[in-house]
């Protein structure tokens, strides 16, 4: 099957669970010694869970058995993102706790500037953010101790909005 077939199949499927092209687009790229299938979805009312699972396994890419480098050509690949209208309208409920603790964990940090310990400052009941540098923001999932690293040292508002998103589709 090509990558044509591939990608309106997926189209297909996605049809059934009552996702048009206007909630979740499935465009493909073709190249020379390749291609890939990029889905985006565009709507809250979209499973990203199940949308995700339902793109997986439909990638194609060949690796050479000594080295685990991809090989060139034929290799078919397959993106799958969450528009930025999603991530911020998904997340919006959270955002000002996120600012708010940030702001305390890097005044936390600053006051400690060589303590190995950090503070968790809380954003729910279930999670919490600490700050390990001035550029890196750490948030935790209280109930589990487990991180849910999220960086971005070039654009600190964008980082505070995936990490809102990620706090949402985990409560």
């Amino acid at each position: 099957m090509n990558t044509k077939e591939i990608a309106k199949n997926l189209r297909d499927a996605y049809k059934k669970q009552g996702w048009s092209s206007r909630k979740i687009s499935v465009k493909i790229d073709l190249y020379s010694m390749g291609s890939s299938i990029n889905v985006e979805v565009k709507s809250p009312d979209v499973d990203i869970d199940k949308a995700r699972a339902m793109a997986e396994g439909k990638e194609k890419v060949d690796y050479c058995e000594l080295t685990h480098e991809i090989l060139s050509g034929g290799n078919m690949f397959v993106h799958f993102r969450i528009s930025k209208a999603v991530r911020d309208s998904a997340g919006a409920e959270y955002l000002e706790r996120v600012k708010s603790a940030w702001a305390l964990a890097l005044k936390s940090h600053a006051e400690k500037e060589k303590s190995t310990s950090s503070a968790i400052f809380e954003i729910t009941e279930k999670f919490g953010i600490t700050c390990h540098a001035s550029n890196e923001l750490v948030v935790w999932a209280k109930d589990k101790n487990s991180p849910l690293h999220h960086r971005n040292y070039w654009n600190l508002e964008e980082s505070m909005k995936g990490l809102a998103f990620q706090i949402a589709r985990n409560s």
